[in-house]
């Protein structure tokens, strides 16, 4: 599946199989929009969103992080009103975090 010039949001994509649907969105040609709880290294979890935007920038994608705790109304609204005014459109979400 072509995603060339689509705008994708992958929730829990910090490690995991969100990690893995990010960075195959972004090999597929979209401009991803990687959310999770923290951007930076926990003591207990490995993964980071930071490292996942690396990986896919290393691969000549596109890519930003937004921290977001998808069971706060309110982050969940800024995560996507941060992917519209960023990328200028939103055209799917993926809702992996557990």
């Amino acid at each position: 599946m072509d995603l060339e010039d689509r705008v994708v949001i992958v929730t829990g994509a910090s490690r995991g199989i969100g990690r893995q649907i990010a960075l195959e969105a972004a090999r597929r040609g979209a401009r991803v929009v990687l959310a999770a709880r923290t951007l930076t290294p926990r003591a207990l979890l490995p993964g980071t969103l930071e490292e996942v935007v690396q990986l896919i920038g290393d691969q000549g994608g596109r890519a930003i992080a937004v921290a977001c705790d998808v069971t706060d109304p309110e982050d969940l609204d800024r995560l996507v009103t941060t992917a519209v005014e960023t990328c200028s459109q939103l055209d799917a979400i993926v809702n992996n975090a557990a």
